[in-house]
């Protein structure tokens, strides 16, 4: 007799079932004698997760014991007289592909033996069935970490802000079907692909692999913890790729970070480099009434995290007593600062980002003692963080103390007054001219308020690539009926009034009200002292006299606000005109500050 075993593998051009599928096998037992053959037994042994079923054959008993079938043939008939080949008997089963079978080769094989001849070597056949698995690996590694500063980190340890992390993920077929369309995928947002990559990897042989380089820059909402990212990789079985489940693997690491540190710095510093004034028999650098100390408030962003609301204060104090002035913050150039009075605040500073802040105080009657007087000068400087930890960071610093010309006291004599003009310029919205500005200001001094007449004396203010400027107009009558007029002049020697022209390359001048009245020094002490100033006339060109002493005004113009404040006369009088000339017609204020000088006998 003969023994055909057969799986029907017709279903597949690759020869491959998939799992949920279903082999069909077929023995074939054919007599090659003249004699029937009886209770022939064949033993059926499958190699597989599962076991066979729908067992289809007549006049066939059989027995099942896990993978092994014993299939007992009551008889097999020998061929007939007028038959070319005997009947054969024919057994049908099926086997449903288990999940365990993947990846996996199905061993079935069948062998009779005679029963009634136990000793005759038996009959076989057997069928090897390959079960489809596609399958793909997914392996991701951190190549590199490179700081800020281009240099290489150990991989690892922590990530910084602003730090690059490299890396590789390799996707490998390790089915044993081809794979078409192979794709990766990133659970990070903003990962950079490097030069000729592309997560779209293409056909993937079986053992073939392929690899994909990309970095992610580290931002701050992965400071406190760590960088966590899954690569995942899928592909399409090349038969029936809509029906049968995508082979798909994903890999994850995790690169642990710095703390969230929010801190901020400032430093203050003097910039002006101050006058000659006598101290105790000694010349030192310092300064006097009238003069300007011009102040740079450096903040810096040295956490990482992005700081919002940072508030800068500004503290002039006195080594004695109080200061008689107030800080004044500059106007931003670039709009990264807004001010208000000795408070500027930054919206925003991002990690590392850095922002200068001018800053002047202006030198006040009484500001100096006896024996002379130190201004120190602190900035204060706060933001707010999103780290719950530390959520107002700030920090202080103070200036070296500055040295204040000691003020005369009030000793017998005759006195003499002096007038210090002081110009400072500004453009039209408020801001300091980046470069500064070439400027030949004539100033006159006058004795009466409508600017009739001569001035009493012309003096040149000369501002070369600069933003301000001063003349000094001294030896002047100290006695108590004497009213002193200050006026800008224009190129023909006359003074300015409110439509005349100005600077070239300016505006028409606006002035504030606070310019109104004229300084009227006494030797009583305490007297007030205020300006008149032609460019704050009316429409009409004339001045309008009105005593603004000790009183805050605001102009109209700037939003600006700024003090005329009388000081103590002592022994005697020294005033000081300070206003802002705004480019294109815009005026800050001015103040107006008395102090008087003992005059050489």
């Amino acid at each position: 007799y003969t023994l055909i075993k057969m799986a029907d593998e017709s279903t597949h051009e690759s020869g491959m079932f998939k799992v949920g599928e279903t082999i069909h096998y077929t023995i074939t037992v054919t007599n090659t004698g003249n004699q029937t053959l009886k209770n022939l037994q064949i033993t059926d042994t499958l190699k597989a997760a599962g076991t066979i079923s729908n067992i289809k054959a007549d006049g066939v008993t059989y027995t099942q014991n896990g993978g092994t079938t014993i299939f007992t043939v009551e008889e097999v008939p020998a061929k007939a007289y007028n038959e070319e080949k005997a009947t054969p008997v024919v057994i049908e089963y099926d086997y449903l592909v288990q999940e365990a079978d993947k990846g996996n080769t199905i061993s079935n094989a069948a062998v009779g033996k005679d029963s009634e001849d136990p000793e005759k070597p038996g009959e076989g056949d057997e069928t090897n069935t390959q079960i489809e698995n596609p399958k793909l690996t997914v392996t991701k590694t951190v190549e590199a970490i490179t700081g800020s500063d281009g240099k290489e980190k150990d991989v690892n340890g922590k990530a910084s802000l602003n730090d690059v992390i490299t890396y590789k993920v390799t996707v490998k077929n390790t089915g044993n079907v081809t794979l078409k369309n192979a794709k990766i995928s990133d659970s990070l947002e903003g990962i950079v692909l490097a030069d000729n990559q592309k997560l779209d990897i293409g056909d993937l042989a079986v053992g073939e692999e392929k690899s994909v380089v990309y970095t992610y820059k580290v931002k701050e909402k992965d400071l406190g913890s760590s960088v966590v990212n899954k690569a995942t990789a899928t592909a399409d079985v090349p038969e029936d790729p809509e029906e049968t489940p995508k082979p798909k693997d994903d890999d994850e690491k995790e690169v642990p970070t710095d703390e969230k540190n929010a801190a901020l710095q400032v430093t203050k510093t003097v910039t002006s480099k101050g006058s000659t004034i006598t101290v105790d028999g000694k010349d030192v650098t310092g300064y006097r009434v009238g003069d300007t100390i011009e102040y740079n408030i450096h903040v810096k962003n040295t956490g990482n995290l992005t700081l919002t609301n940072v508030v800068v204060n500004d503290v002039p104090t006195l080594a004695t007593g109080s200061p008689n002035g107030s800080i004044v913050i500059a106007p931003s150039t670039d709009n990264t600062y807004t001010v208000d009075g000795s408070k500027a605040t930054i919206a925003t500073l991002t990690p590392g980002a850095e922002v200068d802040i001018k800053a002047f105080y202006l030198v006040m009657a009484g500001d100096g003692t006896l024996k002379g007087n130190e201004l120190s000068n602190a900035a204060f400087v706060t933001g707010t963080s999103p780290d719950k930890d530390n959520p107002q960071p700030g920090d202080s610093s103070k200036t070296d103390p500055a040295p204040i010309e000691p003020e005369p006291d009030e000793g017998n004599g005759a006195m003499e007054g002096s007038i210090t003009v002081t110009k400072m310029i500004t453009t039209s919205d408020g801001k300091t001219p980046k470069d500064g500005v070439d400027a030949v200001i004539k100033v006159g001094l006058y004795d009466n308020a409508s600017f009739s007449g001569q001035p009493i004396k012309t003096n040149t203010i000369t501002i070369s690539r600069g933003t301000s400027g001063n003349t000094v107009f001294d030896e002047l009558d100290n006695t108590a009926g004497t009213v002193y007029y200050v006026a800008e002049l224009d190129e023909n020697g006359k003074p300015i009034v409110g439509g005349s022209a100005h600077l070239k390359g300016y505006g028409v001048p606006s002035y504030s009200a606070n310019c109104k009245a004229g300084i009227n020094p006494t030797t009583t002490k305490d007297t007030a002292a205020s300006i008149v100033n032609p460019l704050a006339a009316d429409s009409t060109g004339n001045g309008d006299k009105n005593d603004n002493s000790n009183s805050s005004t605001t102009s109209n113009n700037s939003n600006t606000s700024t003090s005329t404040k009388a000081a103590k006369t002592g022994d005697n009088t020294n005033m000081m005109l300070y206003w802002m000339l705004l480019g294109m017609a815009i005026l800050a204020g001015c103040v107006a500050v008395v102090y008087r000088k003992r005059k050489e006998r």
